[in-house]
């Protein structure tokens, strides 16, 4: 497992240097100029120039990509063009309040979702099966920020029982902050839970086809017992994959929800940051995110060893 660990760490290595490059080549690539933020559109070419030489955008790319990578080997992703704050510190004020919604909206998915996906799969074809499958083609089709503000129209403008927009931390209140929490988590993870439920659907029907589970309700085991423990430990390597790929576009959906919720995490920050042209504050979010991804990928593949002992013997 060590060996594995080390090498899938050395293999992110020029993963790492990839992300880097395409998030710096996407950013100076869009159309604008930063400095034009700072100011007024009549403004002489001198005063231009100058603003970029402070923002060190009059140096060639390839300079400005050595020294800005060159800092995020050292842990530094620079200094905001407008706030003049470093970025990781607004990183550090803007991450909490996602990775809240981030971690509610996957629990919220795995708790609706592998029940649905486990008893739709043991009852084929009944009632709670087609239930099952209306509730996955709903949250296929269904996009995020739509469905978020069908929620407010509802819970927040016409019920009143919950808030429509903003994050109360939970070292301020814990009450608030899971009521703040609960709408933005249902409209980010309702198609995380559709999509891990279609899974475990498929994947528990295909191993309870298998002979060794006939073999085991031929020798007497209960069945709940080889639903739950052989079935379920056999099919559940292909629901991580997908638990992980939900894991990503949870964070990435979580750009467009926390806009329509007005939750001050990272979406709002990196949109705040592309109308501005601020580079450095866009770069180090993709870098950040692709990083999150990385991470969670090898947990995955760490947990395929788990359960599954012929991973981990090979």
């Amino acid at each position: 497992m060590t060996i594995f660990i080390i090498r899938r760490l050395i293999v992110t290595i020029p993963v790492v240097l990839l992300v880097g490059i395409a998030a710096f080549l996407l950013v100076h690539l869009t159309p604008g100029d930063p400095a034009d933020f700072f100011l007024d559109p009549d403004s002489p070419v001198e005063e231009i120039e100058r603003i970029r030489a402070r923002l060190g955008l009059d140096q060639p790319l390839p300079v400005q990509f050595v020294n800005w990578f060159g800092g995020v080997i050292r842990g530094d992703l620079g200094q905001s063009f407008h706030q003049r704050r470093p970025v990781l510190e607004m990183f550090g004020r803007a991450f909490p309040p996602t990775i809240y919604l981030t971690v509610t909206s996957l629990l919220l998915a795995l708790i609706i979702a592998i029940p649905i996906g486990i008893f739709s799969a043991i009852r084929q074809d009944s009632l709670l099966d087609r239930f099952a499958s209306v509730f996955v083609l709903i949250g296929v089709a269904t996009p995020n920020f739509w469905l978020g503000l069908l929620l407010i129209q509802l819970f927040a403008v016409q019920l009143g029982w919950l808030p429509a927009q903003g994050f109360v931390r939970p070292e301020a209140d814990v009450w608030g902050s899971l009521r703040s929490l609960i709408l933005p988590s249902i409209a980010l993870g309702y198609s995380g839970a559709a999509l891990i439920a279609r899974m475990t659907r498929s994947g528990m029907l295909e191993v309870l086809r298998q002979d060794f589970i006939r073999t085991a309700r031929a020798k007497g085991i209960a069945e709940n017992r080889v639903n739950y423990v052989h079935a379920l430990r056999n099919a559940f390597n292909p629901i991580l994959t997908v638990i992980g790929l939900a894991v990503a576009s949870l964070i990435s959906g979580s750009l467009v929800v926390e806009l329509v919720f007005n939750f001050p995490g990272v979406g709002r920050l990196v949109v705040d940051s592309v109308f501005r042209r601020d580079y450095p504050v866009i770069q180090g979010s993709l870098l950040l995110i692709a990083g999150i991804t990385i991470v969670v990928n090898l947990v995955i593949d760490m947990l395929y060893a788990v359960t599954d002992p012929r991973i981990r013997y090979a």
